[in-house]
């Protein structure tokens, strides 16, 4: 008798645990994202603007794709980024960036692979727009921008409380700014 009962027990331990794994893969399991052009999330940055078009919360935390558009005149900061590898595709214009100590001006149709941890600043030095498609892995990037720009709309970029409080966003998504104006010595010599 004991026997059947261990035999009926461990066989119900096992079917709980193979639903339970089951139900696991299939909340887990992908949607497909379809957005035609312009849907997202779209967030102006002043300095441009990105529409997300996917986020880690659709993609399980997997991906953060985005379409970003920058004016001319635009740069980033050189900086390290700890948490994500990032992917450009320059869609249009042309798009300048330094990973390291090289910089290199990529046209359309150009890709540009950064991994984590890479010192890398872009910039558009040109007098037209420039367009690319970004991915983040693993996603999460695009709460930075939904904040950044959020800052933007109470505090004047290039203003002090402008510069608190990206330097309090940079750090809390692990982004660490090492040379505020990466690109001074090629744009003194343009």
């Amino acid at each position: 008798m004991t026997s059947i009962i261990t035999r009926k027990k461990i066989a119900l331990l096992l079917t709980t645990v193979i639903a339970f794994g089951t139900s696991l893969s299939i909340g887990a399991q992908q949607a497909p994202i379809l957005k035609l052009p312009g849907q997202g999330q779209r967030l102006d940055l002043v300095v441009g603007e990105v529409i997300i078009k996917s986020s880690a919360r659709e993609t399980n935390g997997s991906i953060s794709q985005l379409v970003l558009f920058e004016k001319p005149g635009y740069s980033t900061t050189l900086q390290s980024n700890s948490r994500a590898d990032i992917s450009m595709l320059v869609l249009e214009g042309v798009l300048t960036v330094r990973i390291r100590d090289q910089v290199v001006a990529y046209p359309a149709n150009s890709f540009v692979f950064i991994p984590k941890g890479t010192p890398h600043a872009h910039a558009n030095l040109t007098n037209k727009p420039v367009r690319l498609f970004m991915t983040f892995t693993p996603g999460g990037y695009e709460q930075f921008l939904i904040e950044r720009a959020n800052t933007t709309k109470t505090n004047k970029p290039g203003s002090a409380n402008y510069s608190k409080a990206m330097q309090a966003l940079t750090e809390k998504y692990g982004i660490t700014n090492l040379d505020l104006a990466p690109f001074r010595n090629l744009q003194n010599n343009r």
